[in-house]
């Protein structure tokens, strides 16, 4: 059920994603929330961070506060570097969505950092793909612009999930601050 509900996710079925997820949430409370369950992050924080964004996606906002402070509780008290990066990702996004900059901010740029800080390479592009987003809307480009030319380096595009975001981001950037042509290249890149 908790991969089904990434799969889920990944398709755009928002529904079926949350449907599963909330039965991986029933699942996971008290001290099942704190174990690992054989996967490399603790799912109990991690479905619930993923939960809130699959609502933001529907424009279904109502549980985002209570689903983020149950992820929080759990990912800071296990401090698994790969459940922090993805649960801090998917709040601040859901949070993006939700029109909440200043959150979505506060949760990106501790996802990023925690993500420059660890072994956690395989999420970095996604990762910046967000911040960068954010910091766009945020009016700040170029700031958005370092980051995600960090992050769209050769060894995160490679290796990295969802990194058509990453670039579709920065092309977004590069039009932003007048760049048409890379933005053009960039978006080809991205196809």
């Amino acid at each position: 059920m908790y991969h089904l509900g990434i799969y889920c996710f990944s398709c755009g079925d928002y529904v079926k994603q949350i449907e599963y997820q909330q039965e991986v949430r029933g699942r996971l409370i008290g001290t099942a929330a704190y174990s690992q369950h054989g996967l490399s992050s603790f799912p109990g924080g991690f479905v619930r961070g993923h939960m809130a964004l699959g609502m933001a996606e529907l424009g279904e906002f109502n549980q985002i506060e209570e689903l983020g402070r149950e992820a929080m509780e759990i990912v800071e008290k296990v401090e698994n570097a790969l459940t922090l990066v993805l649960t801090y990702t998917c709040l601040g996004m859901a949070y993006l969505r939700y029109g909440k900059l200043e959150l979505a901010l506060e949760y990106l740029e501790k996802s990023y950092e925690v993500c420059l800080n660890s072994k956690v390479t395989f999420v970095r592009s996604y990762t910046a793909g967000a911040i960068g987003q954010a910091y766009i809307l945020d009016g700040k480009p170029r700031q958005a612009l370092a980051v995600l030319t960090e992050g769209s380096r050769t060894e995160y595009i490679e290796r990295g999930i969802w990194t058509v975001h990453l670039l579709t981001v920065l092309a977004d950037a590069y039009r932003v601050t007048g760049d048409v042509a890379l933005a053009l290249d960039t978006l080809s890149r991205a196809l």
